[in-house]
């Protein structure tokens, strides 16, 4: 890029781009077509938040809003993670599809400022078009995933306000968004996504292993009130504090392998008192298949030998009698 054009970028001085267009026309054409560094003046002047720049690069060489610079970013995706709102705007005005175009790691401008937790950003993407909200970046995680996975509260309440089904969505790995919460940490996030989706049904959510967000929240060995916040909302849900995972253990076989004492009592005592069970009572108390669970059948076993006993009795008084028999008849010989 020419030395001058770079500096009036970084700048945001629209005077000397003007001065720089009068001298050679053909300056910004030379970048699109034949340049080798892959920052544009775009991408520059969006980094330091230059909005009028912005407008008059864009206006004029529009094809810039969707070249990808090194780090395989377009200028919407470095306005949204530096938080420039107004750059934003501008970008999405010459071009409101920008707002789809994909990083290097499949992630779209939505994807960026959910994560950094630039939530004016969040809400002018949203405004073109909230279904951003259900795509995937390049490891199966949605804007709403990596707002959790960072803890950015008002970016979650914003995103969950526009389109609260989304909260729904599971990573491609099978992970829904609460796990994702306890994985990392994020406590007040899990919190605030519970109070505001307000469903016991989404609490209800497994993840690839069948594992609940009990079970995720006793492994991640979290602090009594937050397991307790959790139950107190699941109480009528006997079903999900029953649950079994894959390996046949229910929040209560995961609760008695905590080490500490007084927790691990606290915890079993809290889940008990809402009808908790270890995965072998469950087992134990479940109804037997169909073939065993007939009466013609039960004790079939034992039918069968009371018969076969019965059949050999009668085979010998049959042997006796016959016996009797013959020798009687031998005598009146």
């Amino acid at each position: 890029m020419d030395g001058k054009l770079y500096e009036a970028a970084i700048t945001g001085n629209v005077s000397q781009l003007h001065e720089l267009l009068r001298e050679d026309a053909n300056i910004l054409d030379r970048l699109l077509f034949g340049g080798t560094v892959r920052e544009n003046p775009l991408h520059i002047a969006a980094q330091y938040g230059h909005s009028n720049f912005v407008r008059e690069i864009s206006s004029r060489k529009l094809e810039f809003a969707r070249e990808l610079n090194s780090q395989g970013r377009c200028p919407l995706h470095v306005a949204s993670e530096r938080g420039h709102v107004e750059v934003v705007k501008v970008l999405l005005e010459r071009d409101a599809d920008v707002c789809f175009v994909r990083d290097g790691e499949g992630r779209t401008p939505l994807h960026v400022a959910s994560e950094i937790g630039h939530v004016e950003v969040v809400t002018v993407l949203l405004q073109r078009d909230a279904d951003v909200c259900f795509l995937r970046d390049g490891e199966g995680r949605t804007p709403l995933h990596m707002a959790a996975m960072r803890g950015r509260l008002k970016v979650l309440e914003e995103l969950v306000r526009v389109r609260p089904t989304a909260a729904w969505v599971l990573t491609d790995q099978g992970d829904p968004i609460l796990h994702l919460c306890v994985n990392h940490g994020q406590w007040e996030a899990l919190k605030m996504l519970v109070g505001s989706i307000d469903d016991n049904e989404f609490l209800k959510l497994k993840d690839r292993d069948d594992n609940t967000i009990l079970h995720h929240l006793l492994t991640a060995k979290a602090e009594y009130k937050d397991i307790k916040f959790l139950v107190d909302r699941l109480k009528t849900e006997e079903d999900v504090v029953n649950s079994m995972n894959v390996n046949g253990s229910t929040a209560l076989d995961i609760a008695k392998g905590i080490r500490a004492r007084y927790a691990r009592f606290k915890i079993i005592r809290t889940l008990r008192k809402f009808g908790a069970k270890k995965g072998k009572e469950i087992s134990r108390n479940r109804p037997k298949n169909r073939t065993s669970s007939k009466p013609q059948l039960e004790g079939s076993s034992n039918d069968s030998q009371s018969r076969d006993k019965s059949q050999d009795a009668l085979m010998v008084v049959a042997i006796l009698i016959a016996t009797v028999t013959y020798g009687g008849s031998l005598h009146f010989m």
